[in-house]
């Protein structure tokens, strides 16, 4: 049987369970209320939002596709000035930031930051004093080689993966080492990567596969499992095609090299759902922790041609930064490998790491990147909700990238001309108005 609805955007769709079409709600909230529903809320079902269609496949699957047209919605950005800023003051204690690849707000407004470059966690109060540095570099108890990912758990409790060590570990809110646990001893995946931990033990594993052949351009796939702590059983969930790469095998060793517009496969989870998107198509898939498939977002996404001049300014953006012994090298691998004939339809390009190309936010929607390669570009980022629907649109200046997104703020990470480090703690804004004050 296949059910079918149809809507112009709303928070759930015009409708939703038979209930009537709400064309318009007027309500009067306090600020930090109001900026928790701003995206759930603002778009309704006014004609010039973007239309969505939703039809349930035979496993019960929401199939939701998304007009490209996102003129419609709601635009927004940073504020003028942030909350607080962190890092660029060798004198100040903790704000010697480097390598920062992950940071978390508590309950009680204090914010954790993984510092890569010393392997601290680094807990600073709402001014920006640093309380509490932890862990450090190291393979003691409590101690990192990496941080693949932070989490917050409930009571302000943070939880980290180290994929060097395949290690996580707990602290409690004061930073206290709590126990740590391995990440290892799994049937089928003998060095797995871990996606998520969730609160009931399960984990989202990942197992990379070895391309059919060391030649040519290839998506080597990959796996992902599902497992529980302490439990060496796993259950395979599916197959993906993996990041496009130039594969060049040359002695004992294969060297990967970036494809021009290649197209890549993004991993995001949250506290009660995780995501699967690959970008050479505009495909979402959304699961439940216990690997059972609740939806699928699409967009039709017309096909962006990838022209030979596009090709010369992204290899010139690959080659920015790459030492000289180097360079030469890669630039004649790169002028050999044929790119794609359109563009990817969202995320990031391979060599923009640090840009997540999914982003799950606490309210439960979810930022998706539109496709950007440059590095100096603002980036675009479309907000759906937790039903598929597209709710609103968020324009990043140049070298931000989102490490966290709350209910009233949203954790940047910016790295300027000089390489210099800062953490920011931002309001999001609507476009052509002046930044309120919470109440």
């Amino acid at each position: 049987m296949l059910v079918e609805r149809s809507g112009n955007g709303s928070a759930s769709e015009c409708f939703v369970r038979g209930r009537p079409r709400v064309t318009g709600i007027s309500v009067r909230l306090p600020m930090r209320k109001l900026l928790s529903l701003v995206f759930l809320v603002s778009v309704g079902c006014d004609d010039g939002a973007t239309p969505t269609t939703t039809r349930i496949d035979s496993a019960g699957v929401s199939i939701v596709t998304m007009s490209p047209d996102t003129s419609g919605l709601p635009k927004w950005r940073l504020s003028d000035e942030p909350e607080l800023a962190l890092g660029a003051r060798d004198d100040v204690p903790g704000h010697d930031l480097y390598q920062v690849n992950h940071a978390v707000q508590l309950q009680d407004g204090r914010l954790v930051v993984a510092d890569g470059g010393s392997g601290e966690l680094r807990y600073f109060d709402q001014t920006g004093e640093l309380t509490t540095r932890v862990g450090g570099r190291g393979e003691g108890p409590g101690e990192f080689q990496w941080f693949g990912w932070l989490r917050r758990r409930p009571g302000d409790s943070v939880l980290v993966y180290d994929p060097f060590q395949q290690r996580l570990s707990m602290f409690d809110p004061a930073g206290h080492l709590v126990r740590t646990s391995p990440v290892r001893g799994y049937d089928s995946i003998p060095f797995p990567g871990l996606e998520m931990a969730w609160e009931s033990r399960t984990l989202l594993l990942r197992r990379g596969l070895l391309p059919p052949s060391f030649s040519d351009v290839q998506r080597p796939a990959f796996q992902l499992y599902l497992g529980r702590l302490g439990e060496s059983a796993v259950e395979l969930v599916g197959e993906y095609a993996g990041d496009a790469g130039y594969h060049l095998q040359s002695n004992q060793s294969v060297t990967v090299w970036p494809v021009p517009f290649g197209p890549r496969t993004a991993v995001a989870a949250h506290d009660d759902r995780w995501y699967v998107g690959d970008n050479a198509r505009f495909v979402i898939d959304v699961f439940a922790p216990d690997g059972r498939q609740t939806h699928s977002f699409r967009r039709a996404d017309p096909p962006v041609p990838v022209t030979a001049s596009d090709v010369e300014q992204f290899v010139a953006e690959v080659l920015t930064g790459i030492p000289v012994e180097r360079r030469d090298r890669l630039a004649a691998v790169l002028e050999d490998v044929e790119a794609p004939s359109t563009q990817p339809t969202f995320g990031a390009a391979n060599h923009l790491r640090q840009l997540p190309s999914l982003l799950p936010a606490q309210d439960g929607t979810l930022w998706v990147l539109e496709y950007t390669w440059q590095r100096d570009a603002p980036t675009r980022w479309m907000v759906v909700d937790s039903s598929g629907v597209a709710v609103g649109q968020v324009v990043l200046p140049p070298h931000h990238a989102p490490l966290y997104i709350a209910r009233e703020l949203v954790i940047i990470h910016v790295r300027d001309a000089l390489d210099v480090e800062t953490v920011r703690v931002h309001r999001l804004v609507q476009a052509g108005q002046e930044p309120a004050q919470a109440a």
